[in-house]
């Protein structure tokens, strides 16, 4: 299953993401995921989830690349994380989502109300004039 022409493509397609990536700008993904799903055409997987693990795959890769990019860029001091507060509330739109919250006791399941960019959204809407000029605060 795992052969040479796969390993090789496997390979040579994870240089030319991270190159066309870091060259363009261009997400990965758009990259990877017909990458994965070729690749399960050489290995002969014809499934009706074939597109769902290319997806799949493209994402369980991105997470870690991004959190560890967030993490550099945080350690350099380049991310306004005022500014990042405040684009919070729509990655919580996605309906039937669970919330974890990451505590001294450990991770724990939130309730929505109780989540910080509930809390900041709610802060924001009873106080916008006070939270638009913290937003454009030049201080970090």
């Amino acid at each position: 299953m795992w052969d040479i022409p796969i390993l090789l493509a496997i390979i040579s397609g994870s240089i030319a993401v991270g190159f066309f990536a870091g060259l363009l700008g261009i997400g990965g993904g758009m990259i990877m995921v017909p990458l994965i799903l070729w690749i399960l055409d050489m290995q002969n997987i014809h499934t009706a989830h074939a597109q769902h693990i290319a997806v799949g795959t493209s994402f369980a890769v991105m997470v870690f690349t991004s959190f560890s990019s967030a993490l550099a860029q945080h350690r350099k001091g380049a991310v306004r994380w005022n500014i990042v507060r405040g684009m919070v509330p729509a990655l919580l739109a996605y309906p039937h989502a669970r919330i974890y919250h990451l505590g001294t006791h450990g991770i724990s399941e939130t309730a929505y109300e109780d989540s910080a960019p509930y809390i900041l959204t709610r802060d924001f809407l009873n106080h916008p004039h006070v939270r638009i000029k913290q937003l454009f605060d030049r201080k970090k």
